[in-house]
């Protein structure tokens, strides 16, 4: 079953504009080309409902003979109006600044055009392509995608208004759904690896006090032996990533090793849950579109201060295994105190 957390719609005061948006999309793995797909698709379906009559978004595919380069302005982009109120403040992610509430459109902010990179390559691609001044706004990263891009010129000195929307749940999300479902004392474990690392700096700053159980594999060889030592300590596992060093599976090979434990696992996709994971915090693409709509609104009329603002994903809906549930003798609470949960965690 899913649960929807949903902020109210954001939309600017009557009479201000947002600037034209304008997606660049990459065309990789079959999968990641139906997920940049359909949230393309929410995007425009988003406009579409809240914009006015004739707005639109234009789509440019990595694979066309000329990729528009930052500041080409109204000749390669189509026009996108949008409207909100303010929403509250959000929280970055490890790393970056927060990014303000949206306020009023100020006669200066209001009116620019935005770019949208979709995913890790055309993100690089638009870095690459030079420091114009429009606003650039770098969607649909995995937190170890961004890390890859981090210390690229463009993002350590900015020329230009960015924001990164990362499309993994906050680990903080992760832990208040397991500790919303769980004893209050049961343990919690992550099996993790040098590159995601961050993913864990992320998880202990929002874990406080409380004792995690960590374990370290260096390669796919290592993993059942370290899984084992974390079995021992602790009641629950949360799986950070589903990749663990070159090892794409890792997620899969702990789910398996949860269930033959009869322990509870909490991911961060509905694939994971429907693969054995009791639950996940994880966004659909519809609530992505609606982030990065808000997200390159406010980025269209305020500059981000002390470096590029980074969002992890929110709202999320969450996932259940009620049959896993079952098989370890597990109570799911129900959808409205998960809600107050992880809104309160939030």
């Amino acid at each position: 079953m899913a649960l929807t957390l949903a902020l109210g719609a954001v939309l600017y005061p009557a009479g201000a504009s947002a600037g034209d948006l304008q997606l660049i999309t990459q065309r990789g793995s079959p999968t990641a080309s139906d997920s940049y797909d359909g949230f393309v698709q929410q995007l425009r379906t988003l406009v579409a409902q809240q914009g006015e009559t004739g707005e639109r978004v234009q789509v440019i595919d990595l694979g066309s003979p000329r990729l528009p380069q930052a500041g080409d302005g109204d000749s390669v982009l189509g026009g996108v109006r949008t409207r909100s109120i303010p929403a509250p403040r959000r929280a970055a992610a490890g790393g970056g600044p927060a990014s303000p509430a949206p306020g009023p459109a100020s006669g200066s902010g209001s009116g620019r055009d935005v770019q949208i990179a979709v995913g890790p390559r055309a993100a690089r691609s638009l870095l690459d392509a030079g420091d114009g001044s429009t606003p650039l706004l770098l969607a649909l990263l995995s937190r170890m995608e961004y890390e890859a891009l981090r210390q690229h010129p463009a993002l350590l000195a900015p020329r230009r208004p960015i924001a990164i929307l990362l499309r993994d749940p906050a680990p903080a999300l992760q832990l208040a759904l397991a500790l919303a479902i769980l004893p209050a004392d049961a343990r919690l474990g992550v099996v993790a690896s040098a590159d995601i690392d961050p993913l864990v700096q992320d998880l202990l700053q929002a874990a406080g006090p409380r004792d995690l159980v960590i374990g370290y594999a260096a390669s796919a060889s290592e993993l059942a032996g370290v899984l084992q030592e974390v079995f021992q300590q602790a009641d629950a596992l949360l799986i950070l990533s589903e990749r663990l060093g070159n090892d794409a599976n890792a997620g899969l090979s702990i789910l398996h090793a949860a269930s033959a434990q009869r322990k509870p696992a909490f991911a961060t996709s509905e694939a994971s849950v429907r693969a054995g994971a009791l639950a996940a915090a994880a966004p659909d693409q519809r609530q992505l579109a609606e982030q990065a709509l808000a997200l390159g609104r406010r980025l269209a009329r305020d500059r981000p201060a002390g470096g590029p603002w980074l969002e992890y994903a929110y709202p999320v809906s969450v996932y259940t295994n009620p049959s896993v549930a079952t098989r370890l003798d597990i109570a799911l609470p129900d959808a409205a105190q998960l809600s107050e949960h992880l809104h309160a965690a939030r």
